[in-house]
């Protein structure tokens, strides 16, 4: 019965080191994979594509045919604290930004030439991300070979 709680505590701390051991072993790499994961975890890339939905919404909004919404404005006087006559007068005021001369059509394009342009940022950009990863890769197999020489001749 004694033994019991040294034998737990045995596969316990046996079990704990096995699993960093298993988990650290070394899985390869293919260049493809390598250029996958560059491009779904680099943050710049990231920010590139969000960039991206922030022009297609600015195309949204450049489609609207009222850019903004009514105002309305209420104002209501009175003499009460002057001389209490009675004078008092209320306003009401409705306003609505109307776009004229081609503004919208203006506004239409250059939303599509942002996207566009931001489009072609975004190629390039993973075009860089996927040069950068290929350089290294390739860096990496020629480092591996030149080891295995050096282990070879020792």
């Amino acid at each position: 019965m004694c033994c019991r709680p040294v034998y737990l505590w045995g596969c316990f701390v046996a079990l704990f080191l096995i699993v960093p051991a298993v988990s650290m072993a070394q899985e390869i790499l293919t260049l493809t994979q390598a250029i996958e994961e560059a491009q779904v975890k680099n943050p710049d890339l990231d920010a590139e594509r969000q960039r991206l939905k922030i022009a297609q919404a600015n195309r949204i909004q450049a489609g609207l045919l009222l850019p903004s919404n009514p105002e309305i404005e209420y104002e209501r006087a009175s003499d009460r604290f002057f001389d209490n006559r009675g004078s008092k007068s209320y306003g009401i005021a409705l306003s609505q930004e109307i776009e004229i001369a081609g503004q919208r059509g203006k506004r239409k394009r250059i939303a599509n030439l942002m996207i566009a342009q931001t489009q072609a940022e975004i190629v390039r950009f993973e075009q860089m991300v996927i040069a950068q990863v290929k350089t290294a890769y390739h860096r990496l197999a020629i480092q591996n070979a030149q080891l295995q020489v050096m282990q070879l001749i020792d």
